[in-house]
């Protein structure tokens, strides 16, 4: 009967360890998948922060902002309407500020 029970408590004991054991190695390998997917992801992610890197260098570069300027931001020098005149500047000065310089 004790040799029974001994056999009976060492084979649950050797059957639990092996349980564990599974277990164990099942997490270990859900674990490796899932740190792989995430190296994947990483390194995606690294790749297109890289992409948009060039695209901002490529879009910021100064021969496209040169070409984007002449396109769209003709300098040309002011005609004579632009330019305002003594009378018109008068009108904008304060004339506060005018009285206080007469004497």
């Amino acid at each position: 009967m004790i040799r029974t029970l001994c056999l009976s408590v060492l084979v649950l004991a050797v059957t639990g360890a092996a349980v564990f054991r599974l277990e164990a190695e099942h997490r270990v390998r859900v674990e490796e998948r899932e740190l792989a997917r995430l190296e994947r992801q990483a390194q995606s992610l690294r790749a297109e922060i890289e992409r948009l890197r060039f695209e901002v260098d490529v879009l910021e570069s100064a021969p496209r902002l040169k070409e984007l300027s002449s396109g769209r931001l003709p300098l040309a020098p002011g005609s004579a309407h632009q330019l305002a005149d003594g009378e018109t500047l008068r009108h904008v000065i304060d004339p506060a500020a005018r009285l206080e310089n007469q004497p």
